[in-house]
C-alpha cells in the first residue's frame, strides 16, 4: 500500500487544520478480502436445490459476487488508520473521502480529506 500525504492544506481550503491523504491499495489485497467474505457467505448462503452452505462457490460469487462488498472500503479505513497512527495525528473530523480506481492500474487509489485539532503548547 502506497500513501502520500499532503500537510499543507488544500487549495481550495481557508483552514491550515485541513490535512489530505493519498492512497493506493493494492487490487490484490481487496480481491483477497472480497473472496475471503464469499467464503464466508457460502458457508450460509441458501439457495434452490443446495442445502444451506453447500452452494458450488462459482454460484456464490455469480450471486453475491455482484454487490458492492465494503472490503475496499474496509480496507480504506484501516490504510487511513494506519497512516494516522504513523503520523501521529489527531483527527478532529472527516470532511470528504473518494475513490478513483483507474482503469488500466493494478490499485485502487483512495484520498481523504480531514482536520486535525490543532497543536498547543502551554507556557
Amino acid at each position: 500500500m502506497e500513501t502520500t500525504q499532503a500537510a499543507a492544506p488544500a487549495p481550495s481550503s481557508p483552514s491550515s487544520l485541513e490535512r489530505r491523504i493519498d492512497m493506493a491499495v493494492p487490487l490484490a489485497e481487496i480481491d483477497k478480502e472480497v473472496e475471503k467474505r464469499l467464503k464466508q457467505i457460502a458457508k450460509t448462503a441458501k439457495m434452490a436445490g443446495f442445502r444451506p452452505g453447500k452452494m458450488p462457490m462459482k454460484m456464490v460469487a455469480q450471486t453475491y459476487g455482484g454487490r458492492p462488498v465494503p472490503s475496499d472500503r474496509r480496507r480504506g479505513r484501516r490504510a487511513f488508520g494506519e497512516k494516522v497512527r504513523e503520523q501521529k495525528l489527531n483527527v478532529a473530523g472527516y470532511r470528504a473521502s473518494s475513490r478513483r480506481m483507474p482503469p488500466t492500474t493494478s490499485s485502487s487509489s483512495l484520498t481523504a480529506i480531514f482536520e486535525v485539532y490543532p497543536e498547543v503548547k502551554l507556557g
